[in-house]
Parts: structure tokens; sequence; C-alpha cells
């Protein structure tokens, strides 16, 4: 059975090693070690966790006591043109690989468009990478569209791959 749980500041540390994993395993083999390391520590150290806990939402998934996926949403930073003040973004839903395709991500959406931040939202934007086919259907079935694409900014100033930027009406 499956826990959602909003995360507290003790969890930051093990939320912060879920973090940092979740995204090494679903990003890591398409930039540089050194890169990646930066990019972790730029943006997913224990510091940056503990903000995002502190003034954002993140939603915890538990299995058998253990963190197995998280989904962190907030007011709006993605650039797009003409957000509204009732705009909102789902910054990031990870899933440990192990655990994925059994339904998690849809728990963690499900919890997270529930919530009041985004249950009350105009529009709920997103950025989603190009290869990421597997996040891409599950926004989809959530009736998120495409709108754009922006290209990810590596640590070191080059430029990646794109992200695909997605919106959704809200209800």
């Amino acid at each position: 059975m499956i826990n959602i749980r909003q995360a507290q500041k003790n969890d930051v540390s093990m939320l912060t090693h879920l973090a940092r994993q979740t995204y090494a395993d679903t990003f890591g083999d398409s930039m540089e070690p050194v890169e990646l390391a930066a990019h972790l520590e730029a943006n997913l150290s224990e510091s940056h966790i503990e903000l995002f806990v502190v003034d954002d939402v993140v939603l915890i998934a538990e299995f058998e006591g253990q963190m197995i996926g998280f989904v962190h949403f907030s007011d709006i930073n993605i650039p797009v043109e003409t957000p509204t003040s009732q705009s909102k973004e789902l910054q990031r839903l990870y899933v440990r690989r192990d655990f994925q395709n059994r339904g998690i991500g849809s728990s963690l959406m499900d919890a997270a468009l529930a919530h009041p931040l985004l249950k009350e939202a105009e529009y709920i934007y997103l950025d989603v990478w190009e290869h990421n086919s597997g996040a891409q259907r599950l926004y989809k079935r959530y009736g998120f569209e495409v709108i754009g694409e922006r290209r990810f900014t590596l640590p070191s100033g080059l430029e990646g791959d794109f992200d695909y930027i997605m919106v959704r009406q809200g209800q």
C-alpha cells in the first residue's frame, strides 16, 4: 500500500538522497559526470530541498516506510509569456526506478491535483525532457499539452537537449 503525505523538515535528508538518485537515474546518461555533479549540487542540494519543503509543496510517496517518489509544486517559475496570478507549476515528479510503472506517478499526480494550491490554479505548467516519453504520456493523460520548448542549459553553460513546456487548464 502506498502512503502519500506532505514532506516535513525532518524529511529533508532522505528526500535529498531520493531527489539526487532519481534525477541521476533519469538524466545521468545524458550528461557528463562533472555536469551531473554540478547540476545536483546547484539544484538538489540539501539546502535547496529544505527550501522546497518550507516554501513550496512537496508530497512524498512511501512504501513500507521507504520514500519511493515525490512531487514538488509551487507558484510559477517557468518562463511563459502570459502567466496569470493563478498560474502554478509542477516542478518535479520523480519515482524511484525500481518502483516505476506501478501507478505511483499517477498516485502522486492525483494527490498533487487534489491539493488546494493546484486545485485552485487557473493553469498548471511544467517542463519535461524531450526524451522522457513515459513522463510525457503521463502528463498527456492528465490533460497537459505541449505549448513550446526550451533548451536545457548545463551548469557549464553548454546547451543540452530540449525540454517541452506543457500546460493544463485548471478545473
